[in-house]
């Protein structure tokens, strides 16, 4: 992945980003032209990108906000005023930006970089990553050409932006696979027959105590991890001149309550009690054995305030509060849990010294792996249903095209985001390419992995000689028998003899071998 950080100065501002001149140009052309007409300022701009309208009114805005995840993150935070009517301004150029440039030499505008000369500046945008590898990849072979291996390989690469002709090379370093693996970025499960859509994206099933409950897969789970990673690189970090109100704050707490419930139908206090609903002036809180309050318990926000302003700090704190009785003193168990998680909120968003120009966003953007040993063997349409269509990568959160289905039992809206991989291990002598889903095998690049033969004893080549010759390569011997301090003799023995005698059961394998094993 590369990036580009060269920074403008324009109309007496310095050190813009990319995006940040492109706003400040559409600003200073509104200025120049005080007479403008909406339409006359989006046919001046809206040619420049090829993915978005770089001019938005507030119900186009709104519109393209509701219908997607990332929408409010591509165009700008502050709209500017035309005659009273809010122009949202694009700041997603990437490939675009050249585009930038032409137009602010038609315009006439001035123009410098800190760093290098404009005429000499690339077409990747500092603020966008460059995808260079497929996001789906399935890895396939005969067996024992170090398909599960190799997955950790393919990791590293990946993260490292090389190429994927590296991943035979055995001397390749994988220990960036080690720190993907320590931050949570990883998850591996295998495909079996009886391998469900309830065990892969959602389901119900009975809990411990008997009752049946509606629990997440896997997929699920590392999709909303890498979603989060994803919309927290796009949210900028506060500066210390940016300090927000406590009613700043709150309310941005109220927002992040809402997502959760938006994605998951409730936001935990505690494993049993959650938040269902946010009203306009509390939160309506239940637990899940509670026979009573069938409606909801309601927090009202003014409580809530009340006890942060008296810098409560513990459970004890609420109850000792004298102005603060009925709910808040019979539930103050539940109370001091939501107190608890907003001041987690709130140190999560704690201002930070930006000036350095380094960690300018939340979270940097970074890749989840989702690891399919033996891809086939489930059955595809089964496992994946509806999710089929948004695995493709144009239709992935945050891409151009980003799609979202409603998942049938949560009733939540699901996409999968753009920094979550999906890499399957296939065998093709357990069952041939072609009966993969079609489905599966359009939206999936496969890259085949073959026996690497200087690790191969000198009969086993022999051998695959005659295997490809009578039954194809899917069926050769792979390299990964003999590596490490095998006993070769054990491993023709016990392992290459009985795959032998299954590739050709029936046939006298002594005789189609004779000398070689």
């Amino acid at each position: 992945m590369a990036r580009d950080t060269k920074k403008f100065n324009f109309n007496g501002k310095e050190r813009l980003s990319k995006r940040q001149l492109v706003y400040e140009v559409i600003k200073k052309y509104i200025e120049d032209h005080p007479n403008i007409s909406v339409n006359e300022l989006k046919n001046e701009f809206n040619s420049m990108h090829r993915s978005y309208k770089v001019c938005l009114l507030q119900n186009e805005y709104d519109n393209f906000v509701s219908r997607t995840q990332t929408g409010e993150f591509r165009y700008f935070e502050a709209p500017i005023k035309i005659s009273n009517e809010n122009i949202f301004i694009c700041n997603q150029w990437g490939t675009n930006f050249p585009n930038v440039l032409k137009k602010i030499s038609e315009l006439n505008y001035h123009i410098t970089s800190n760093f290098v000369e404009v005429s000499s500046i690339s077409e990747n945008d500092e603020d966008d990553e460059v995808i260079e590898n497929p996001k789906n990849i399935i890895l396939y072979g005969p067996p024992g050409v170090g398909k599960t291996y190799s997955h950790k390989q393919l990791i590293s690469i990946l993260e490292k932006g090389d190429s994927l002709d590296t991943l035979m090379d055995q001397d390749y370093e994988i220990e960036t696979f080690d720190n993907v693996k320590k931050e949570g970025r990883y998850q591996f499960l295998t495909f079996h027959q009886s391998y469900s859509y309830e065990d892969f994206v959602e389901g119900f099933r009975p809990n411990e105590d008997g009752k049946i409950v509606r629990e997440d897969g896997i997929f699920k789970n590392i999709s909303y991890k890498a979603k989060k990673n994803l919309l927290d690189s796009f949210k900028p970090i506060q500066t210390l001149e940016e300090e927000k109100t406590f009613d700043q704050l709150f309310q941005e707490f109220i927002d992040h309550v809402q997502l959760a419930i938006d994605e998951k139908s409730k936001y935990e206090l505690t494993e049993n009690v959650y938040i269902f609903e946010v009203e306009d002036d509390a939160f309506r809180y239940k637990g899940d054995n509670w026979s009573r309050h069938d409606s909801g318990i309601r927090m009202r926000f003014d409580i809530l305030k009340d006890m942060y302003i008296h810098k409560v700090k513990s459970r004890k704190d609420i109850k000792n509060l004298d102005h603060i009785q009925g709910l808040a003193d019979q539930h103050a168990t539940y109370f001091w849990e939501l107190l608890k998680k907003f001041y987690t909120f709130e140190k999560s968003l704690k201002p930070v010294d930006t000036s350095s120009e380094t960690n300018k966003y939340i979270a940097e953007l970074k890749n989840y792996y989702l690891i399919i040993d033996e891809i086939n063997r489930g059955n595809i349409s089964k496992i994946f249903g509806e999710l089929i269509t948004l695995l493709e990568e144009d239709k992935r959160l945050g891409e151009d095209n980003e799609l979202m289905v409603t998942l049938p039992y949560s009733k939540e809206q699901f996409g999968v985001p753009k920094n979550l991989y999906i890499i399957g291990t296939m065998n093709t002598a357990d069952k041939s390419i072609a009966l993969v889903d079609i489905a599966l095998r359009r939206r999936f690049t496969f890259v085949r992995m073959e026996p690497i033969e200087e690790f191969l004893p000198e009969n086993v080549k022999k051998i695959n000689e005659i295997i490809k010759e009578r039954r194809g390569s899917d069926y050769l011997i792979g390299h990964a028998y003999f590596m490490g301090n095998h006993d070769n003799e054990f491993v023709m023995k016990y392992k290459i003899r009985p795959l032998l005698e299954e590739y050709f059961y029936g046939e006298n394998i002594d005789k189609i071998f004779e000398g070689l094993i």
